[in-house]
């Protein structure tokens, strides 16, 4: 049945997409880095779809505002822009958004960090022209870091 084909299909994309993500947890968190190409515009123009991206482990301690990390979200490995950190009773949390996004994404906590992205294309990753106001932002908040 065509039917079928099209769902086995879609089932081992799904599996791959899932094994490339495990893959790439255990290449940063044993200290190394990677390259993967990017699907979506969530991070256009800076990061453009279908752009070589290189990815670098990174102890959450030094994640800095305005950076762009990459992180699991649900199956996916997700590459979007440091916000917000704070502090909370259970441990701390990071909120990022797409450039290209009008909401952030959910909060998730260091277990789901990934890696900082060093690279696009070949080319260093250039530095947030918000990331001063971030710094401002965040204070006016009394749970953050």
């Amino acid at each position: 049945m065509p039917g079928s084909r099209i769902i086995v299909s879609m089932v081992r994309e799904a599996l791959a997409k899932v094994e490339a993500v495990a893959m790439l947890a255990e290449v940063l968190k044993g200290g190394g880095s990677s390259s993967l190409l990017v699907r979506g515009d969530s991070m256009a123009p800076v990061i453009p779809d279908g752009a070589r991206v290189d990815f670098q482990y990174v102890e959450a301690c030094d994640l800095r505002l305005g950076e762009i990390v990459c992180f699991r979200q649900g199956d996916l490995a997700v590459a979007h822009r440091l916000v917000a950190l704070r502090r909370t009773p259970a441990g701390a949390r990071y909120l990022c958004k797409g450039d290209n996004r009008l909401l952030a994404d959910p909060e998730f906590g260091p277990e789901a960090l990934l890696g900082r992205v060093t690279g696009i294309d070949g080319r260093p990753v250039p530095p947030s022209p918000w990331a001063a106001r971030l710094s401002r932002w965040q204070g006016a908040f009394p749970a953050a870091v």
